[in-house]
Parts: C-alpha cells; sequence; structure tokens
C-alpha cells in the first residue's frame, strides 16, 4: 500500500511538473496534503473532444397507452451483460426489463412489503454474473435478485439513497443524511461500504457541517459513481465539488468548475449545481451542470420551478480537467451513462430517452 501511495505521488508530481501547477488560463492544479486538486477555469476549445449523441428510442411519454412501456417516476437504469436495459420503474414499484432497442421484455417486481416486492426503491445496480441489488429508501432494506429470480434481502436501519456494486462483490451504498447528528458533531461517512451480508467495511468521505439543520440535509446530497478500475467518484449536488477516492477509501483529486454565476452556499439559501454524474466507456466523467443560477431555501421548501434546459453536460478527463460541453435539447431532470450509452430521464413527461455516445 505504501509503494503504491509513493508511485501516486509520483505521478502527480509529474504531472504537475508538465502541466503547471502555478495554474493558466485554462485551469489551475495544486497538491495539498498529498491530494490532487484541480480548478477549471474555462474549456480549452483547442484541445477538446468531439462527441456526437445519436438517439436510439424513448420509453414513456404523454402519449404512451401501453402499460409496458408507461413509466411512474423513473429513479435508474442500468444495462446487464446482454445489453438488455433495465429501469428502476420507482412509482410504480417494479423494474422494466427491455432489449438494446428499448423493446419490452419483462416486469420484476410489484408493490408492496413481501419477497419481490419494493415500497420506494431509489437505486440499484447489477453485478457481472447478473445479481440485482436493489435500495428502498423508507425500509432501509436491500432486495437481492439472483438470474433465476431467487430472492433473498437483508434490513438496515437507515433509509437508502442509492446501491452501487464493487468488483470485489461488496456493496456502496447511500445513507440518508441525519442532520441533527451532523449538526453535533456526529460522524457520518458520505457513503459505505458494505458486504452482500451488510456488514459494515468502510466509510468514504466526509460530511459537511452548517448551523442549520435544513441546510445540513441538502448540502450533503451526492450522486456517485464507480469506474472500470474501482475508484470512487462523489459529486456533491448542491456544492461545486467532485471527489475521486480510490477502491480502499483514500482520498486521491478534488476537482472544481468555475461558473458565470455564484456557487456559494448562503445560509439559508443553497445553490443547485449538478444532477448527476456518469463515467463512459473511455474513462471521461459527466457531469449534468447548472447553466444558471438556482437557489433553494430548505426551510420553506420552494416550490419554484427549475428553469427549462437548465442542465448542459461538462465533460472531464479522468485528471478532472475539462475537455468538453455538450447540450441536449431535451429538459432532463437526472441521466446516467453505461460505457457508450446515455439514457436521460424527463421526470415531467416520465420518459427515457436512449443515446449512443459517439466520439
Amino acid at each position: 500500500m505504501k509503494i503504491q501511495k509513493s508511485i501516486e505521488l509520483l505521478i502527480i508530481s509529474f504531472m504537475c511538473l508538465s502541466i503547471n501547477c502555478s495554474g493558466n488560463e485554462f485551469y489551475d492544479i495544486k497538491i495539498e496534503e498529498g491530494v490532487t486538486v484541480v480548478t477549471n477555469h474555462l474549456l480549452d476549445v483547442s484541445k477538446s473532444v468531439d462527441i456526437n449523441l445519436t438517439f436510439v428510442n424513448q420509453i414513456g411519454g404523454d402519449n404512451e397507452d401501453d402499460p409496458n412501456y408507461l413509466l411512474f417516476r423513473p429513479a435508474d437504469v442500468i444495462v446487464d451483460n446482454d445489453d438488455n436495459v433495465l429501469i428502476l420503474d420507482a412509482g410504480n414499484q417494479r423494474i422494466q426489463k427491455y432489449d438494446s432497442e428499448l423493446k419490452y421484455i419483462e416486469t420484476i417486481g410489484r408493490a408492496g412489503q413481501g419477497p419481490l416486492e419494493f415500497t420506494a426503491p431509489a437505486g440499484f445496480d447489477i453485478t457481472d454474473d447478473g445479481k440485482i441489488f436493489v435500495a428502498d429508501f423508507p425500509s432501509g432494506k436491500v432486495h437481492i435478485i439472483d438470474p433465476d429470480m431467487t430472492y433473498s434481502s437483508f434490513p438496515w436501519s437507515k433509509p437508502l439513497t442509492f446501491i452501487k456494486t464493487l468488483s470485489n462483490g461488496n456493496l456502496l451504498m447511500g445513507e440518508q443524511p441525519m442532520p441533527q447528528k451532523i449538526l453535533t458533531g456526529e460522524d457520518q461517512p458520505q457513503v459505505v461500504i458494505r458486504t452482500q451480508e451488510g456488514t459494515f467495511v468502510s466509510g468514504i468521505g466526509k460530511r459537511e457541517t452548517h448551523s442549520d439543520m435544513n441546510t445540513n440535509y441538502f448540502v450533503n446530497f451526492t450522486k456517485v459513481i464507480i469506474d472500470k478500475d474501482d475508484n470512487i467518484y462523489i459529486c456533491y449536488q448542491w456544492q461545486n465539488k467532485i471527489e475521486k477516492y480510490s477502491k480502499d477509501g483514500t482520498l486521491l483529486m478534488k476537482f472544481y468548475q468555475s461558473f458565470d454565476f455564484s456557487t456559494e452556499i448562503v445560509e439559508p439559501l443553497i445553490p443547485l449545481i449538478t444532477n448527476n454524474i456518469g463515467i463512459d466507456s473511455k474513462n471521461r466523467v459527466w457531469i449534468g451542470t447548472a447553466t444558471s443560477e438556482y437557489r433553494l431555501d430548505p426551510g420553506k421548501r420552494s416550490t419554484t420551478k427549475i428553469p427549462e434546459l437548465f442542465y448542459q453536460f461538462n465533460i472531464y478527463s479522468e485528471e478532472g480537467i475539462l475537455i468538453g460541453n455538450q447540450t441536449i435539447d431535451i429538459d432532463f431532470t437526472n441521466f446516467i451513462v453505461k460505457e457508450d450509452n446515455l439514457f436521460l430521464i424527463d421526470m415531467e413527461s416520465m420518459s427515457v430517452y436512449k443515446y449512443k455516445i459517439v466520439g
């Protein structure tokens, strides 16, 4: 482990010599306590990547009347080893399975509290051998579905916000932040790693503390993705910050983005910065990023509608440097990247759109 860390620091030092740690007009790179910190200012258009999105198909929408294609509050998307697409249809408490062209195959699960029944599923993932794990938000239950539909589960004491699978079989889980405990200084990691039986392995990340309990609740909302090397990226939706951790929980990098509007948290108003994070087949990091300023008063639970076409994609190298921007004429509220596939979720029309990433 010490040798690996020394090698990482040597690589970082070489990067600093090669990329200019003192910074340039496009980005600054510095080392803080052994952690690489990248602040992006502008896209270097001369070095930007050329990416095109090719539309494949759509599921859901106002004109759909086939119940197998009607979605209600779709929450997540995964792709299995046969390129089948599974959509976590959270509002209908089920999983909808489609082929690669989004033709219906089958429905898994239903509403309820028994075997293969969900209450409010928040996220799911699939292992290389086809085992599906579903995080049920209010109950804290983790549902386990084998390829032959054999079912098992284990309970957990906290509401779960997402679940991801690591290559070694362990689970990366998001537990809903408890604002009161953050306020009292009780240590709560941003994400936890557990075995498939629920045994605690380690915690990753640290929750930010503010004086207002409602602010604590929102600013610690995160989205998480795992790359092909099991590095873990934590995206803070209400903070201008992305963190990259090794699979053993070592913080490797932080990266930030400069905007033409303020991203400072000025209680009680907090800014919505991102909606999700994804990694494509070339290990490029996709962030759904705000195009204008939008702030929420957590105590009032403002119902102000987010502006149309609020998000664009900022695309970063695995070193945290901005290498591209991508806009799309769909008012998406969430997205998922799986290899060369981009899935957009539009909560207003209850639709999921599939695109191929080309470039």
